[in-house]
């Protein structure tokens, strides 16, 4: 009897998990024939979906600079913020196709075409995977904490509880180089030059920043688009919303079989909403915010591809910034 390799077991498991998940998405958008609800009004729902989509585009550009610093970090030289730009925005899309993981192998063969090293674009890819899942889990936990633990908290307290996130994020990039020789796969991708506790915290506390801006800018989407749908802040706590986005974001990325976390994210959001607003509410802003997230990567795409057109140009190939 051929042995069946445990890739294919987990390919054809996180397929059948994404299928289960957006099965469960229809049935209850079906259940609860959200296409009778006037929870928006036609004009209010078109707005939220430009404006929300526009504001999703501006935020992808985030992870775009964050790369670049990555792939500087892994001893990279300064490319123009233009060609990294457009390599990331056309290639982003991929995540649409069944994997889930297209857009860091398309994007990394467009760099190996531009002369970047092997070694620098699988450092720069595993780190950035890192970043997104601790970004992700750290809002998760702050939104957690407010929302569920200490609904009363004051706001010099909530304060506090993110500086003190801050401070561990803060001491674990300066502590990094010290771990980082004890561990082979990643000396193996970082420079000898950066093994320094100065020159790593110097150069990964934007990246930091950066992750921390972008998930920041999507929950702040999220949030707005769940307090028009219920048409009031009454019974939501905001802070627990912005646990939901996390939540389902995490899941869905670390879910291969999914496409962009279709299906995974959207069960989630329902799930966890529900208990706060009604299971249709839920399901109606899932809908409304994939639809704008979609269209904010098709934005990207657009953008990117003329950034791409133009970089033909002497004066944007000149560009060492």
């Amino acid at each position: 009897m051929k042995k069946i390799p445990l890739k294919k077991i987990i390919d054809i498991a996180t397929s059948i998990l994404s299928l289960l998940a957006l099965i469960f998405v229809f049935q209850r958008f079906y259940t609860n024939q959200i296409w009778t609800l006037n929870l928006l009004s036609p004009a209010h729902l078109t707005a939220i979906i430009v404006i929300g989509s526009l504001v999703y585009f501006l935020d992808t550009g985030i992870p775009a600079v964050s790369w670049k610093l990555l792939l500087e970090w892994f001893g990279e030289p300064r490319k123009p913020l233009a060609l990294i730009y457009s390599i990331y925005g056309r290639t982003q899309v991929a995540k649409y196709l069944p994997g889930n993981i297209f857009q860091l192998t398309n994007r990394h063969v467009l760099c190996l075409n531009e002369g970047y090293r092997n070694s620098s674009l699988l450092g720069a890819a595993l780190f950035e995977v890192l970043g997104s899942v601790i970004g992700s889990a750290v809002f998760c936990l702050i939104g957690y904490l407010m929302g569920v633990r200490y609904e009363g908290l004051s706001i010099l307290l909530i304060v506090g509880i993110i500086l003190v996130v801050f401070a561990v994020i803060a001491g674990s990039i300066y502590l990094f180089p010290r771990i980082v020789p004890r561990v082979p796969l990643l000396k193996k991708f970082i420079p000898e030059d950066e093994l320094n506790s100065k020159g790593s915290f110097n150069a990964l506390l934007p990246v930091a920043g950066l992750i921390f801006c972008y998930f920041l800018f999507a929950s702040i989407i999220f949030c707005v688009i769940t307090v028009a749908v219920n048409g009031t802040l009454d019974g939501i706590s905001l802070p627990l919303v912005v646990s939901v986005y996390s939540i389902a974001f995490l899941l869905g990325l670390i879910t291969p079989g999914a496409p962009a976390g279709l299906g995974i994210r959207e069960s989630i959001m329902v799930l966890l909403l529900s208990p706060m607003i009604g299971d249709a509410k839920s399901t109606y802003i899932a809908l409304v915010f994939r639809l704008v997230t979609t269209l904010g990567d098709v934005w990207f795409f657009m953008a990117a591809s003329l950034v791409n057109a133009r970089l033909g140009k002497p004066e944007i190939i000149s560009d060492s910034k």
